[in-house]
């Protein structure tokens, strides 16, 4: 039977947890809904260089008409259009610069993204 804090520890270590600026790449893309019933985002990607390579960050976005900035600024990171995209599995694979800062929420320190980037060659 395998020993559940070490399954714990081991979960723990496989997502980001440090605020920072992270080169990234999309893994998945998911529809889901608030806790308000709003529609949403879930987009999931790993970090793709330096010393927390592998690790995974998760984020949900609004598809509100207040919040759609963050939408475009997504797509835009990806060198696109988003007039031109169409499905969001358009954007798996892309790779793009991510800004993360901590923030308190309910008590707890989580991370928020700032802002995504477009990665300059």
């Amino acid at each position: 039977m395998p020993n559940i804090k070490s399954v714990l520890e081991n979960e723990e270590s496989i997502f980001l947890s440090k605020p920072g600026k992270y080169g990234m790449a999309i893994e998945t893309i998911a529809s889901h809904r608030s806790q308000s019933d709003g529609k949403c985002l879930r987009v999931t990607m790993r970090v793709t260089e330096g010393e927390e390579e592998g690790k995974l960050f998760s984020t949900v976005l609004s598809l509100s008409s207040k919040a759609a900035f963050k939408v475009r600024q997504l797509v835009h990171a990806c060198g696109k259009d988003i007039a031109q995209v169409e499905d969001t599995d358009e954007l798996i694979g892309c790779e793009l610069c991510v800004v993360l800062v901590q923030e308190e929420w309910q008590g707890e320190l989580r991370l928020k993204v700032k802002s995504f980037q477009e990665i300059k060659s």
